[in-house]
Protein backbone atom coordinates (compact mmCIF):
# COMPACT_ATOMS: atom_id res chain seq x y z
CA UNK A 1 0.00 0.00 0.00
CA UNK A 2 1.50 3.29 -1.06
CA UNK A 3 2.00 6.13 1.34
CA UNK A 4 0.21 9.39 0.40
CA UNK A 5 2.56 12.20 -0.45
CA UNK A 6 1.94 15.80 0.58
CA UNK A 7 1.20 18.30 -2.18
CA UNK A 8 2.66 21.76 -2.13
CA UNK A 9 0.09 24.57 -2.58
CA UNK A 10 1.02 27.52 -4.75
CA UNK A 11 0.51 30.91 -3.17
CA UNK A 12 -1.81 33.25 -5.05
CA UNK A 13 0.97 35.79 -5.26
CA UNK A 14 3.01 33.34 -7.33
CA UNK A 15 0.36 33.04 -10.06
CA UNK A 16 0.73 35.46 -12.96
CA UNK A 17 -2.79 36.55 -13.94
CA UNK A 18 -1.68 39.38 -16.19
CA UNK A 19 -3.18 39.51 -19.65
CA UNK A 20 -3.18 41.71 -22.73
CA UNK A 21 -5.90 43.23 -24.90
CA UNK A 22 -4.09 44.49 -27.96
CA UNK A 23 -1.37 46.80 -26.68
CA UNK A 24 -3.10 47.23 -23.28
CA UNK A 25 -1.43 45.22 -20.51
CA UNK A 26 -3.68 44.36 -17.56
CA UNK A 27 -2.64 42.88 -14.19
CA UNK A 28 -5.59 40.46 -14.23
CA UNK A 29 -8.34 39.38 -16.63
CA UNK A 30 -11.20 40.67 -14.44
CA UNK A 31 -12.66 44.12 -15.06
CA UNK A 32 -15.67 45.88 -13.62
CA UNK A 33 -18.68 46.41 -15.86
CA UNK A 34 -19.12 50.00 -16.96
CA UNK A 35 -21.66 51.82 -14.82
CA UNK A 36 -21.68 49.38 -11.91
CA UNK A 37 -19.21 51.26 -9.73
CA UNK A 38 -19.00 54.78 -11.23
CA UNK A 39 -15.25 55.52 -11.21
CA UNK A 40 -14.38 52.93 -8.58
CA UNK A 41 -14.65 54.86 -5.31
CA UNK A 42 -17.68 52.82 -4.23
CA UNK A 43 -15.67 49.59 -4.43
CA UNK A 44 -12.56 50.85 -2.68
CA UNK A 45 -13.77 50.04 0.89
CA UNK A 46 -14.28 46.37 -0.08
CA UNK A 47 -11.29 45.41 -2.22
CA UNK A 48 -7.91 46.55 -3.45
CA UNK A 49 -8.61 48.14 -6.84
CA UNK A 50 -5.02 47.58 -7.94
CA UNK A 51 -5.69 43.82 -7.99
CA UNK A 52 -8.42 44.18 -10.61
CA UNK A 53 -7.56 43.95 -14.26
CA UNK A 54 -9.13 47.38 -14.68
CA UNK A 55 -11.83 49.65 -13.39
CA UNK A 56 -14.09 50.46 -16.34
CA UNK A 57 -15.59 53.86 -15.65
CA UNK A 58 -19.22 54.80 -15.95
CA UNK A 59 -19.74 55.92 -19.54
CA UNK A 60 -18.73 59.55 -19.86
CA UNK A 61 -19.94 62.12 -22.36
CA UNK A 62 -18.12 65.18 -23.63
CA UNK A 63 -20.14 67.58 -21.48
CA UNK A 64 -21.79 67.24 -18.07
CA UNK A 65 -25.20 65.57 -18.23
CA UNK A 66 -28.00 65.61 -15.67
CA UNK A 67 -29.52 62.32 -16.82
CA UNK A 68 -33.17 61.42 -16.98
CA UNK A 69 -35.87 62.95 -14.87
CA UNK A 70 -37.25 60.85 -12.02
CA UNK A 71 -38.61 58.25 -11.60
CA UNK A 72 -35.56 56.36 -12.84
CA UNK A 73 -36.36 52.95 -11.36
CA UNK A 74 -39.34 50.58 -11.48
CA UNK A 75 -39.97 47.27 -9.74
CA UNK A 76 -40.90 44.20 -11.75
CA UNK A 77 -42.00 40.72 -10.61
CA UNK A 78 -38.48 39.46 -11.30
CA UNK A 79 -36.41 42.40 -10.09
CA UNK A 80 -35.90 46.01 -11.08
CA UNK A 81 -35.52 48.19 -14.16
CA UNK A 82 -33.56 51.41 -14.16
CA UNK A 83 -32.71 54.14 -16.65
CA UNK A 84 -30.34 56.72 -15.20
CA UNK A 85 -29.66 58.48 -18.48
CA UNK A 86 -25.86 58.62 -18.24
CA UNK A 87 -25.76 61.27 -15.54
CA UNK A 88 -22.22 62.51 -15.03
CA UNK A 89 -19.80 65.38 -14.89
CA UNK A 90 -18.44 65.01 -18.40
CA UNK A 91 -14.90 64.58 -19.64
CA UNK A 92 -13.52 67.54 -17.69
CA UNK A 93 -14.63 66.12 -14.33
CA UNK A 94 -13.30 62.68 -15.27
CA UNK A 95 -9.87 64.07 -16.15
CA UNK A 96 -9.69 66.45 -13.19
CA UNK A 97 -11.02 64.20 -10.42
CA UNK A 98 -11.72 60.55 -11.27
CA UNK A 99 -8.63 59.53 -13.23
CA UNK A 100 -6.16 61.06 -10.74
CA UNK A 101 -8.01 59.27 -7.91
CA UNK A 102 -7.79 55.94 -9.72
CA UNK A 103 -4.10 56.48 -10.44
CA UNK A 104 -3.44 57.21 -6.76
CA UNK A 105 -5.27 54.00 -5.84
CA UNK A 106 -2.97 52.03 -8.14
CA UNK A 107 -5.87 51.00 -10.37
CA UNK A 108 -5.78 50.52 -14.12
CA UNK A 109 -8.49 52.67 -15.69
CA UNK A 110 -10.44 51.92 -18.85
CA UNK A 111 -12.69 54.80 -19.84
CA UNK A 112 -16.08 54.05 -21.38
CA UNK A 113 -17.08 56.85 -23.74
CA UNK A 114 -20.66 57.64 -24.81
CA UNK A 115 -21.80 59.91 -27.60
CA UNK A 116 -24.85 62.12 -27.80
CA UNK A 117 -27.09 63.27 -30.61
CA UNK A 118 -24.99 65.57 -32.82
CA UNK A 119 -26.25 68.95 -33.93
CA UNK A 120 -26.35 67.95 -37.60
CA UNK A 121 -27.07 71.41 -39.06
CA UNK A 122 -24.20 72.93 -37.08
CA UNK A 123 -21.88 70.05 -37.99
CA UNK A 124 -22.68 70.33 -41.70
CA UNK A 125 -22.15 74.08 -41.49
CA UNK A 126 -18.73 73.59 -39.93
CA UNK A 127 -17.68 71.01 -42.53
CA UNK A 128 -19.05 73.11 -45.40
CA UNK A 129 -17.27 76.21 -44.13
CA UNK A 130 -13.99 74.32 -44.33
CA UNK A 131 -14.62 72.62 -47.68
CA UNK A 132 -16.83 75.03 -49.63
CA UNK A 133 -15.47 78.13 -47.94
CA UNK A 134 -11.92 77.14 -48.83
CA UNK A 135 -12.92 76.32 -52.42
CA UNK A 136 -14.64 79.68 -52.98
CA UNK A 137 -11.84 81.71 -51.42
CA UNK A 138 -9.41 79.91 -53.71
CA UNK A 139 -11.62 80.50 -56.76
CA UNK A 140 -11.71 84.20 -55.91
CA UNK A 141 -7.92 84.19 -56.31
CA UNK A 142 -7.93 82.11 -59.49
CA UNK A 143 -7.32 78.53 -58.34
CA UNK A 144 -9.12 75.55 -56.85
CA UNK A 145 -7.56 72.53 -55.07
CA UNK A 146 -8.55 68.90 -55.55
CA UNK A 147 -11.32 68.62 -52.98
CA UNK A 148 -12.49 65.04 -52.94
CA UNK A 149 -11.52 61.53 -51.95
CA UNK A 150 -8.12 60.99 -50.43
CA UNK A 151 -6.96 64.49 -51.42
CA UNK A 152 -8.97 66.34 -48.76
CA UNK A 153 -8.94 65.36 -45.08
CA UNK A 154 -10.70 66.93 -42.12
CA UNK A 155 -8.62 67.46 -38.99
CA UNK A 156 -10.81 67.15 -35.87
CA UNK A 157 -9.98 68.47 -32.43
CA UNK A 158 -12.15 68.49 -29.29
CA UNK A 159 -14.83 66.54 -31.12
CA UNK A 160 -15.28 68.98 -34.01
CA UNK A 161 -13.73 69.57 -37.47
CA UNK A 162 -11.13 72.34 -37.19
CA UNK A 163 -8.97 72.34 -40.32
CA UNK A 164 -8.95 71.11 -43.91
CA UNK A 165 -5.80 69.23 -44.89
CA UNK A 166 -5.12 69.24 -48.64
CA UNK A 167 -2.89 66.77 -50.44
CA UNK A 168 -1.70 66.36 -54.03
CA UNK A 169 -0.88 69.99 -54.73
CA UNK A 170 0.15 69.13 -58.29
CA UNK A 171 -3.55 68.89 -59.17
CA UNK A 172 -4.43 72.47 -58.23
CA UNK A 173 -6.46 73.92 -61.10
CA UNK A 174 -5.85 77.51 -62.09
CA UNK A 175 -7.29 80.27 -64.27
CA UNK A 176 -4.10 82.12 -65.31
CA UNK A 177 -5.83 85.45 -66.02
CA UNK A 178 -7.46 85.60 -62.58
CA UNK A 179 -4.23 84.43 -60.92
CA UNK A 180 -2.28 87.24 -62.59
CA UNK A 181 -4.84 89.85 -61.54
CA UNK A 182 -4.53 88.53 -57.98
CA UNK A 183 -0.74 88.96 -58.11
CA UNK A 184 -0.06 85.23 -58.16
CA UNK A 185 2.01 83.07 -60.51
CA UNK A 186 1.07 79.82 -62.22
CA UNK A 187 2.42 76.97 -60.06
CA UNK A 188 5.36 74.96 -61.47
CA UNK A 189 3.43 71.80 -62.33
CA UNK A 190 5.24 68.48 -62.31
CA UNK A 191 2.63 66.91 -64.59
CA UNK A 192 3.80 66.92 -68.20
CA UNK A 193 0.86 68.70 -69.88
CA UNK A 194 -1.23 70.81 -67.45
CA UNK A 195 -3.47 72.09 -70.25
CA UNK A 196 -4.42 68.62 -71.51
CA UNK A 197 -4.88 67.45 -67.91
CA UNK A 198 -7.39 70.28 -67.26
CA UNK A 199 -5.16 72.05 -64.75
CA UNK A 200 -4.68 75.28 -66.71
CA UNK A 201 -8.17 76.49 -67.61
CA UNK A 202 -8.96 79.04 -70.29
CA UNK A 203 -12.20 80.33 -68.79
CA UNK A 204 -12.82 81.26 -65.12
CA UNK A 205 -16.25 79.64 -65.40
CA UNK A 206 -14.49 76.31 -65.83
CA UNK A 207 -12.60 76.94 -62.59
CA UNK A 208 -15.83 77.50 -60.67
CA UNK A 209 -17.31 74.41 -62.31
CA UNK A 210 -14.59 72.26 -60.75
CA UNK A 211 -15.25 73.84 -57.36
CA UNK A 212 -18.96 73.11 -57.73
CA UNK A 213 -18.51 69.51 -58.82
CA UNK A 214 -15.71 68.62 -56.39
CA UNK A 215 -16.77 70.55 -53.28
CA UNK A 216 -20.56 70.46 -53.59
CA UNK A 217 -21.64 67.60 -55.82
CA UNK A 218 -19.00 65.09 -54.65
CA UNK A 219 -17.73 65.91 -51.16
CA UNK A 220 -20.56 67.78 -49.42
CA UNK A 221 -23.41 66.00 -51.16
CA UNK A 222 -22.27 62.69 -49.65
CA UNK A 223 -22.12 64.25 -46.17
CA UNK A 224 -25.54 65.89 -46.53
CA UNK A 225 -27.17 62.67 -47.75
CA UNK A 226 -25.65 60.70 -44.86
CA UNK A 227 -26.97 63.25 -42.35
CA UNK A 228 -30.41 63.28 -43.99
CA UNK A 229 -30.53 59.49 -43.77
CA UNK A 230 -29.67 59.43 -40.07
CA UNK A 231 -33.31 59.75 -39.00
CA UNK A 232 -32.70 62.88 -36.91
CA UNK A 233 -35.19 65.19 -38.64
CA UNK A 234 -32.54 66.73 -40.88
CA UNK A 235 -33.35 66.89 -44.60
CA UNK A 236 -31.64 67.84 -47.84
CA UNK A 237 -33.64 71.06 -48.11
CA UNK A 238 -32.03 72.29 -44.89
CA UNK A 239 -28.63 71.18 -46.16
CA UNK A 240 -29.06 73.17 -49.38
CA UNK A 241 -30.02 76.28 -47.41
CA UNK A 242 -26.92 75.92 -45.23
CA UNK A 243 -24.63 75.61 -48.27
CA UNK A 244 -26.26 78.54 -50.06
CA UNK A 245 -25.89 80.68 -46.94
CA UNK A 246 -22.17 79.89 -46.74
CA UNK A 247 -21.76 80.82 -50.41
CA UNK A 248 -23.49 84.17 -49.88
CA UNK A 249 -21.37 85.01 -46.84
CA UNK A 250 -18.02 83.94 -48.31
CA UNK A 251 -18.67 85.80 -51.57
CA UNK A 252 -19.55 88.92 -49.57
CA UNK A 253 -16.46 88.70 -47.34
CA UNK A 254 -13.67 87.42 -49.63
CA UNK A 255 -11.62 90.17 -51.26
CA UNK A 256 -12.09 90.14 -55.05
CA UNK A 257 -12.96 92.54 -57.89
CA UNK A 258 -16.64 93.47 -58.08
CA UNK A 259 -17.13 91.90 -61.52
CA UNK A 260 -15.63 88.63 -60.27
CA UNK A 261 -17.96 88.62 -57.28
CA UNK A 262 -20.96 89.25 -59.53
CA UNK A 263 -19.99 86.44 -61.92
CA UNK A 264 -19.47 83.90 -59.12
CA UNK A 265 -22.68 84.85 -57.35
CA UNK A 266 -24.69 84.57 -60.55
CA UNK A 267 -23.32 81.15 -61.45
CA UNK A 268 -23.50 79.73 -57.93
CA UNK A 269 -26.79 81.05 -56.64
CA UNK A 270 -28.83 82.56 -59.46
CA UNK A 271 -28.51 79.95 -62.19
CA UNK A 272 -31.08 77.14 -62.35
CA UNK A 273 -28.48 74.74 -63.77
CA UNK A 274 -25.11 73.71 -62.36
CA UNK A 275 -22.18 71.72 -63.75
CA UNK A 276 -22.35 67.96 -63.30
CA UNK A 277 -19.37 65.67 -63.80
CA UNK A 278 -20.32 62.82 -66.11
CA UNK A 279 -18.28 59.63 -65.84
CA UNK A 280 -20.38 56.68 -66.99
CA UNK A 281 -21.69 58.22 -70.24
CA UNK A 282 -18.26 59.20 -71.65
CA UNK A 283 -16.84 55.87 -70.49
CA UNK A 284 -19.49 53.98 -72.45
CA UNK A 285 -18.87 56.22 -75.45
CA UNK A 286 -15.16 55.34 -75.55
CA UNK A 287 -14.29 53.22 -78.56
CA UNK A 288 -11.51 51.45 -76.71
CA UNK A 289 -10.20 51.21 -73.18
CA UNK A 290 -7.56 53.72 -72.18
CA UNK A 291 -5.32 54.30 -69.19
CA UNK A 292 -7.38 57.14 -67.67
CA UNK A 293 -11.00 57.58 -66.64
CA UNK A 294 -12.78 59.73 -69.25
CA UNK A 295 -15.17 62.40 -68.03
CA UNK A 296 -16.93 65.52 -69.18
CA UNK A 297 -19.11 68.23 -67.71
CA UNK A 298 -22.83 68.16 -68.23
CA UNK A 299 -25.53 70.11 -66.42
CA UNK A 300 -28.03 69.27 -63.71
CA UNK A 301 -30.46 71.27 -61.54
CA UNK A 302 -28.52 73.65 -59.31
CA UNK A 303 -28.94 72.59 -55.64
CA UNK A 304 -27.95 76.10 -54.50
CA UNK A 305 -30.39 78.02 -56.72
CA UNK A 306 -31.62 80.51 -54.11
CA UNK A 307 -35.03 81.14 -55.63
CA UNK A 308 -35.60 77.40 -55.60
CA UNK A 309 -34.97 77.33 -51.84
CA UNK A 310 -37.65 79.83 -50.90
Amino acid sequence: MSTPTATTSTAAADVDLSTSIGSLRLPAPTMTASGCAAAGAELAPYLDLSELGAVVTKSVMRRARSGRATPRMAETPSGMLNSIGLQGGGVDALVEHDLPWLAAAGATAVVSVAGGDPDLPALLGTIAELVLGTALRCVALGCVPELHGQNALLLCRDGAPRRLVLRDHDTVRTAPDWLARSGLEIPPYLVTDPVRNSLLLRRPEELLAYAQTLAVDVALRAVAEAFAGAGRGFDLGEARSILAGICERVLAEAPMPAERRSLLSGLLLESEAAPFKQVLTPLLAEGQAGTSMPSRLGTAPNPLFVRGLR
